[in-house]
């Protein structure tokens, strides 16, 4: 039988694009900076910034880490 791949590990800083240790509107602010091409981006940042997985930094991941920085989203790394 093949084997099927496991879930691809989430990066323990998810969220954190500061790299504070914390998730933060700050982090949000960057995300969304990055999802309109304010500020540009590698593909170690999309791994932290992309928290929806659509392989894309969008509002969307900048709406999840702003609710995270605020306790009402998870996103899956602790």
């Amino acid at each position: 039988e093949p084997e099927t791949p496991d879930e691809p590990e989430l990066p323990k800083n998810l969220g954190d694009l500061d790299g504070d240790g914390e998730i933060t509107a700050n982090d949000a602010v960057l995300a969304l900076r990055m999802s309109i091409g304010v500020d540009e981006y590698d593909e170690n940042i999309l791994k932290i910034a992309d928290v929806d997985g659509d392989g894309e930094i969008t509002a969307n991941d900048a709406v999840m880490i702003l609710r995270a920085s605020i306790g009402i989203e998870d996103l899956g790394t602790e």
